[in-house]
């Protein structure tokens, strides 16, 4: 494919954070076409164009260390109550784990975040109990990073498993590089790579003032979602979530069509 046949989208502008897309011509002017529902049918399930849309369960990783206290905690919990009660958050499935676990003799333990402290739940019905498990907590400690991924993808991908029909994610949002247990950020990206090899789980990563971009694309791009998401301000979670249920549903769906040469899927944007 020649240079002149692929365009780049910025897709992120608001705040100082910014991402580029990179798609060919022809998907590019697809996606600017056509603003229709992602259905099973599209993904290779047994529905019909009537189906309802692919159900995205998203488990989120949030960073509860010192370094989060005041300004990046209270604004992280801001933007995630926006994307809880956006109506275009309705359906999502969303679960919840937070570095580390209060009164616990040790955070490096993955089990810690296995099952996630807050069950897996429909939005926005589950927004309340999500919520209330971040309001019982304060920012504290250091960031123990490597066993909270580990833990909360050794989940999505049993999660996947029994649930073929729905795509799983997970969301690691941070405000600085992990202090405690393992700290190599190779090793910590080595999950996510693992957990996309064996079971397509992406792992999305957002990163707060504070946070060490080198670091966090080392990670997404394991993850197969490169680059990181950098906010300038930690309010802006919300907007970023949002972009990420959109770029979850879209990303399946144009690599779908590529591996089966069914260009039909390329006129699909959002759910």
């Amino acid at each position: 494919m020649g240079r002149f046949d692929m365009f780049g989208i910025g897709i992120r502008g608001f705040g100082g954070m910014t991402r580029e897309v990179i798609m060919p011509a022809t998907l590019l002017l697809a996606v600017l076409c056509v603003w229709t529902p992602v259905t099973s049918s599209q993904v290779g399930g047994a529905g019909t164009s009537e189906s309802p849309p692919v159900p995205l369960d998203m488990l989120v990783i949030l960073d509860r260390s010192g370094s989060m206290a005041a300004v990046n905690w209270t604004g992280a919990i801001s933007g995630l109550n926006s994307f809880f009660y956006d109506p275009d958050s309705s359906g999502t499935v969303v679960g919840l784990n937070s570095f580390g676990v209060d009164g616990a003799p040790d955070q490096c333990v993955p089990s810690l975040y296995d099952p996630p402290q807050v069950a897996l739940g429909e939005l926005p019905g589950h927004a309340t109990t999500l919520l209330n498990a971040l309001f019982g907590q304060i920012p504290g400690g250091g960031t123990p990073t490597h066993p909270a991924l580990q833990g909360t993808l050794t989940f999505a991908v049993a999660h996947q498993s029994g649930n073929p029909g729905h795509v799983v994610i997970v969301v690691l949002v941070t405000d600085g590089d992990p202090s405690e247990c393992d700290t190599s950020i190779a090793a910590i990206a080595g999950l996510a790579s693992s957990a996309f090899n064996s079971n397509g789980i992406r792992t999305y990563v957002v990163g707060l003032p504070g946070a060490n971009q080198s670091s966090l694309d080392q990670i997404a791009a394991q993850g197969a979602t490169f680059p990181a998401y950098i906010l300038a301000d930690a309010s802006l979670l919300g907007e970023a979530m949002s972009l990420i249920r959109v770029d979850a549903i879209g990303s399946l769906i144009f690599q779908d069509s590529f591996e089966s040469g069914d260009t039909s899927a390329w006129s699909i944007v959002v759910p």
